[in-house]
């Protein structure tokens, strides 16, 4: 596992450092709310850290970086059983902030892909941003990727590329993202985003205008235009590997081999043991990587509005407010718990927390207090009975929630 991790994270560290770009390290988990982006429990993105550069509040001493950031997003946490989401991960990002146009970008994550990574083309198919009555749709973009060899037939207008929500009255751009046929049948010919199939592993936004209108009621143009590309380094790692389910790739199959070493459980065969041996081995990675961060898990006095809040499915939730992340520590590591039960097994956390710190270095020194906190809390959570499991599985009932 761990030649198959730096072997991809070394190719994309040699690539864009061959295109003069510079490496940054990753930010912390703990986000950064006073940096003029969207307020967040845990740094849910590259470029969250990055929009003081984005607005032009901190400058960088070159005009170009990159960096693989540790990332978190708790709207994925009732995703993970489908097989390639997944509450934590890392963004392979890229980012310029002047001198860098659109085209130039599309050459250069087309060639990682296809050069370096040697991905078909045959197997990958893009989305572009389809235009409104303010813009008009991406055809610049299109034109490019045409050019490349991309079939029309491969690219679909959406209406979602329009990125204006990272910063409130902030820039606003057009996006791309980039699909990968992830099945090991025939390639259909014409590209449906809706089709499973077809999985997202990239994308970027190149910001353009402001949310300012001039005289005529158009936006103005920004100055120097800014790129925010990225790619989902749990999801790049399946490609040319014939492997459909992240699960079963490079950074989740220890955590799997563990769960069906210490259960009679086998991954795969059945839906409900397969799902929650995904949701396991997702919240003990996340659970491990947040702990080191130095946060400890806090249990609210009502979890109904905390799932709320996560289930809900408009941008801002009323009841945001509950979100935190010691609250959504203390839900994951429930959800380990319960997920467990399901497969026979209690007193499990620990062991399956060591083959996470295991595989990545930056918890090694952390590995005792990580260890403590999640045999602590998982001790005290198996002192409150089963009434605990039961209230878990009534609340996920009573709010919809399809974990």
């Amino acid at each position: 596992m761990k030649k198959n991790i730096k072997e991809l994270q070394e190719k994309y560290k040699g690539y864009w450092e061959s295109k003069n770009y510079t490496q940054i390290d990753s930010f912390s988990l703990e986000p950064n709310n006073k940096g003029g982006g969207k307020e967040a429990i845990l740094t849910p993105a590259g470029i969250h850290p990055l929009v003081p550069y984005l607005l032009e509040k901190k400058i960088f001493d070159v005009d170009k970086v990159f960096n693989i950031q540790k990332s978190f997003r708790p709207g994925d946490i009732k995703k993970v059983k489908d097989g390639y989401h997944h509450s934590f991960f890392h963004m392979l990002g890229a980012f310029t902030f002047k001198n860098h146009s659109r085209n130039k970008l599309i050459n250069e994550m087309f060639n990682f892909l296809t050069r370096t990574l040697n991905i078909p083309l045959e197997k990958l198919a893009i989305t572009v941003y389809e235009g409104n009555d303010d813009f008009e749709f991406d055809k610049e973009s299109i034109e490019t990727w045409k050019t490349l060899g991309i079939k029309k037939e491969r690219i679909a207008l959406v209406d979602d590329m329009l990125i204006n929500n990272i910063v409130k009255n902030g820039p606003i751009g057009f996006g791309t993202e980039f699909y990968y046929w992830k099945k090991n049948s025939k390639v259909p010919k014409i590209f449906n985003p809706q089709d499973n199939g077809w999985l997202e592993i990239g994308g970027f936004t190149e910001y353009m205008f402001s949310n300012e209108k001039d005289k005529n009621g158009n936006y103005k143009k920004l100055k120097n235009a800014k790129i925010d590309s990225g790619f989902g380094l749990e999801r790049l790692s399946l490609l040319n590997t014939g492997i459909e389910d992240t699960f079963l790739g490079t950074y989740f199959k220890p955590i799997i081999e563990k769960l069906e070493e210490i259960s009679s459980a086998k991954f795969g065969i059945n839906d409900e043991p397969t799902e929650a041996m995904r949701i396991i081995a997702d919240h003990i990675r996340a659970s491990v990587f947040i702990i080191n961060e130095g946060i400890e898990p806090k249990q609210m006095k009502n979890e109904f509005y905390l799932r709320k809040s996560i289930n809900e499915k408009e941008p801002k939730s009323q009841f945001d407010k509950y979100l935190g992340k010691e609250y959504i520590l203390d839900l994951m590591i429930k959800r380990i718990l319960n997920e467990g039960k399901k497969l026979g097994l209690k007193n499990f956390i620990r062991d399956l927390a060591e083959v996470v710190i295991k595989e990545y270095p930056e918890t090694f020194s952390n590995k005792e207090y990580i260890l403590e906190v999640l045999r602590r809390e998982e001790l005290k959570k198996l002192l409150q009975t089963d009434f605990f499991y039961e209230t878990l599985g009534e609340q996920d009932n009573e709010i919809n929630v399809n974990y």
